[in-house]
């Protein structure tokens, strides 16, 4: 039987603890992509984002911390993540908060490092042109 994680992490969801019970479960699947779609979803509950961010593959911790309902701790233990993927792939977010791409700037790694200069001149270029647009809306 084939199980599909999509049904188990939607909020209309009918038993919530049978999902909670599978979900539980699916989060320690043996198929990675099981385990990513679940560190995908906006509706995984936190406990389990907080189990998918100690996940053995680079690209499910990436995922956690890259889902819209992580918790700012969570994003946080991401940027210290032993693989250089992990960091990496948050050093090109652009909706990581300032603090935590400045310190990926200064990461020991220089493509990390390098990566989120880029990111935090291309955010502050759109900062820039967004004041710009607003003070000229201003004053007409």
């Amino acid at each position: 039987m084939k199980v599909d994680a999509k049904q188990y992490t939607e909020p209309d969801t009918s038993n919530f603890e049978l999902a909670s019970g599978l979900l539980h479960r699916l989060c320690k699947h043996a198929d990675v992509k099981v385990r990513l779609h679940l560190a995908e979803n906006k509706h995984t509950p936190i406990e389990l984002l907080i189990v998918l961010g100690c996940d053995s593959n680079p690209s499910v911790r990436l995922a956690v911390a890259e889902n819209a309902s992580a918790h700012l701790c969570l994003i946080e233990r991401a940027v210290e993540d032993i693989s250089v993927d992990v960091r990496y792939g948050l050093a090109e977010n652009p909706h990581l908060p300032t603090h935590l791409l400045e310190k990926l700037a200064d990461d020991d790694n220089p493509y990390v490092a390098c990566r989120a200069e880029r990111t935090l001149a291309r955010v502050l270029k759109e900062c820039i042109a967004l004041e710009h647009s607003k003070s000229r809306c201003l004053s007409s």
